[in-house]
């Protein structure tokens, strides 16, 4: 398009001199119309572009992640991106793990050995030489400069070493618990004072329920008294009543 509007422009340049201006008013059209066809075809796309964000729950803050081609996820066959981008926030801590002193080695195989007491020689002569490179002619050895009975003594090395490795195993564990502290001692003077307290409060305890005791004996005394006091008034109630009787029969009588 570009292309044809520069030869437009190129040709009512030329013809702009024996035409006069038709030739320029024409590419001006051209163009307005152009920039109309544009303009309607952008703003379908917008109606588009927000039907299908109200019907599937895109937001404004889900298109502008999106607003580079590159930065685009994958759609699915409705157009929504396949997945979103990565939640912000702390990344989770690494937590290292913890080793256990105690556990067990890991054996050594004739290989392994082999590898361990070659590596050290090879890697002196070739000090340039990367690891991988050492490990290779390690492995090349073992594998084609060593014969069965060689291999054989290697295997017979390897199995002394388990034997040794028990033994260290068992001398670090009797080490560690060798090192754990003692059991705190007993204090035999704050158990003596503690039971000392217990029988102090346990007599008070008894001091009390005898001081109860005696002020109920008393309480049932002072009732008893008051009984008797009681019965005494009555009886003279009584014989108040009978001598005023026998006075009142007497006067009748003369």
């Amino acid at each position: 398009m570009a292309d044809a509007v520069a030869a437009m422009a190129q040709s009512a340049s030329n013809g702009s001199q024996k035409n006069g201006f038709s030739s320029t008013a024409a590419l001006v059209s051209y163009l307005r119309s152009e920039a109309d066809q544009a303009e309607k075809k952008a703003k379908q796309l917008r109606e588009q572009a927000s039907n299908l964000a109200r019907q599937f729950g895109i937001t404004e803050a889900d298109q502008s992640a999106y607003e580079y081609p590159s930065h685009m996820a994958p759609l699915d066959e409705n157009g929504v991106p396949k997945y979103k981008g990565k939640k912000r926030g702390r990344k989770p801590k690494v937590r290292k793990r913890k080793v256990n002193p105690n556990r067990r080695k890991r054996q050594h195989t004739a290989y392994t050995l082999f590898v361990q007491e070659t590596y050290p020689i090879i890697k002196s002569a070739y000090p340039d030489y990367a690891s991988k490179d050492v490990i290779s002619i390690v492995a090349k050895q073992w594998k084609n400069e060593l014969s069965e009975g060689e291999k054989g003594q290697w295997r017979a090395r390897a199995l002394e070493t388990h034997g040794q490795d028990e033994e260290d195993e068992t001398a670090e564990a009797a080490s560690t618990n060798a090192a754990a502290p003692p059991p705190a001692p007993i204090n035999a003077q704050h158990d003596e004072a503690v039971v000392a307290a217990a029988a102090a409060a346990a007599a008070e305890d008894d001091d009390d329920d005898d001081d109860e005791a005696l002020m109920h004996e008393e309480d049932e005394d002072d009732m008893e008294d008051d009984g008797v006091e009681v019965e005494e008034e009555a009886e003279t109630e009584d014989e108040s009543s009978a001598g005023h009787a026998r006075r009142s029969k007497r006067g009748r009588k003369k």
